[in-house]
């Protein structure tokens, strides 16, 4: 009997797309889904001293919904960054574009993905400010962001107001993910 293993797609993307930003690095995925707090490992072998480096990440992902506002919308239910994780790593899955054709049976949709990365201590700082717009004293139960490219994205809901969190952009971090990683923590 063969076993079967599987990868959920967001967090396949995450690794494969850090793995290919970071040179000389491998990724570890736990065997079991059920792990709890690490989604993902990328890991460099330091041989200055002869050791495995690591640097460990949560994947939370979200499809994408059509908005009047925004080309797209994604919704996140709040959680809790009690895991092990250091970065956490929202990715949102969307049309890129959408090819129609005469038969609509062979309608071509091309995926793509954006993913906004924050490290643990500004996740935490992001779910703790969470709040409904109407009344900002009480906190939300989800998150959301409105994008129209994969250059700008918005936050949507879980403030009183919109505000632009392009900065937290995957390719926007790489840097600080490199250093985090290989300066240590």
């Amino acid at each position: 009997m063969q076993p079967i293993f599987t990868v959920q797609y967001a967090e396949f993307r995450a690794a494969e797309y850090l793995k290919k930003q970071i040179k000389k690095v491998s990724a570890y995925i736990p065997m079991s889904p059920q792990e709890k707090g690490v989604d993902f490992l990328i890991g460099k072998y330091e041989e200055e001293n002869s050791k495995n480096i690591t640097c460990s990440f949560q994947v939370k992902m979200s499809r994408s919904y059509n908005d009047t506002k925004y080309a797209h919308s994604l919704f996140f239910n709040t959680f809790s960054t009690r895991g092990s994780a250091d970065w956490y790593i929202l990715v949102g899955i969307y049309p890129e574009n959408m090819n129609q054709t005469e038969d609509d049976s062979k309608s071509e949709i091309k995926w793509t993905e954006i993913m906004l990365a924050f490290s643990k201590n500004e996740m935490n700082d992001f779910l703790e400010n969470i709040c409904q717009k109407r009344d900002p004293q009480k906190k939300e139960t989800k998150f959301g962001f409105g994008f129209n490219d994969n250059k700008k994205i918005l936050l949507t809901r879980g403030s009183v107001e919109e505000k632009d969190f392009s900065k937290y952009l995957i390719k926007n971090r790489i840097d600080e993910i490199k250093d985090f990683l290989l300066k240590g923590r």
